[in-house]
């Protein structure tokens, strides 16, 4: 069995999705510190040929005492204004249809961030036709180290497999997987490079997905999560 595990993030870059397209199961890790600056309350995308930045406004003073589950949402107008922006930004767009699915879901009186993240998450990977099992509720043991808290993990679900990002390498003490027969396999994120018409003077590629999504359809979208390239 092939195993993910990620935290949460808002409406996250193509490459999020092909990592949880490489596994049998993902697991939202977002019971660990929320961290301010990250992915899981922002992301860009791309507005009358500028790149704009959506930031759900958290306020860190309260927050840095928090695991990523515990945060709130904030009682603002913030998703109007992220709206607006993804309205301006791809009204014109082939695939703007999906559009009114994601504002459902934004506009859903969810009371905390990685309930949002996740809801939004779900319906992307329906919309991709990514089967993985995705665990809302899996529980850790965090009085282990890092990478023994993962091995656990794996060995609970009998995951011969880990599957992660490169980044992952500066934590991650890949003698111990060996010595429990645990594999270790990168992600591979390529294909997520590749151009695609963004209105840009210059090819950005770590937007969010709603970008992609929107432009090329979910068929294109979905061949960028193979290896093939």
């Amino acid at each position: 069995m092939r195993l993910a595990i990620s935290q949460s993030n808002y409406l996250p870059w193509i490459g999020y999705f092909k990592l949880i397209s490489k596994v049998d199961t993902f697991i939202f890790y977002d019971s660990v510190q929320y961290t301010k600056n990250d992915w899981r309350n922002r992301n860009k995308i791309i507005v009358n040929k500028s790149l704009i930045n959506l930031t759900i406004p958290i306020k860190y003073s309260f927050s840095s005492r928090c695991t990523i589950d515990q945060i709130k949402l904030p009682e603002s107008n913030w998703q109007d204004e992220h709206l607006k922006l993804i309205y301006q930004g791809y009204s014109k767009t082939n695939f703007f249809s999906y559009y009114s699915e994601i504002e459902k879901i934004i506009k859903n009186d969810f009371e905390f961030l990685s309930k949002l993240n996740i809801e939004l998450i779900s319906y992307f990977c329906s919309v991709l036709n990514i089967s993985t099992y995705l665990d809302k509720g899996a529980k850790f043991n965090h009085d282990l180290e890092k990478t023994d808290r993962i091995i656990d993990k794996c060995k609970d679900l009998s995951a011969d497999t880990y599957v992660t990002s490169p980044k992952a390498m500066d934590y991650l003490n890949l003698k111990k997987f060996k010595k429990e027969k645990i594999s270790v396999e990168l992600i591979d994120y390529s294909s997520c490079l590749k151009l695609y018409n963004q209105d840009l003077l210059d090819f950005i590629p770590h937007v969010s997905l709603l970008d992609i999504l929107l432009r090329e359809g979910p068929k294109a979208t979905s061949l960028r999560l193979n290896d093939v390239r």
